[in-house]
């Protein structure tokens, strides 16, 4: 075996081998993301309890009748400190 023919050959063997290696990293990235979506099922549920507790919240700290209840429990809690 000449040099030229093994210098062929040891390109011809790196280039498959970086071709198996990219191979095995996307199978390996399929088998991952396969195994995800209930994970991310899972973290869309509980995101949206959030967002539906998030918007009664809102809906009612943006009541005006909430203001005026804060209001009152604010002057009631002055008033209490102060008689003792």
């Amino acid at each position: 075996m000449n040099s030229y023919t093994m210098v062929v050959v040891i390109v011809i063997a790196g280039v498959l081998g970086n071709i198996i290696m990219r191979y095995l990293k996307m199978r390996e990235k399929e088998i991952t993301q396969r195994a995800q979506p209930p994970v991310n099922d899972e973290l869309n549920a509980r995101l949206d309890k959030i967002e539906k507790r998030l918007q009664a919240l809102e809906t009612i700290v943006t009541d005006s009748r909430f203001d005026l209840d804060r209001a009152f429990e604010d002057l009631e809690n002055d008033n209490g400190s102060g008689e003792q």
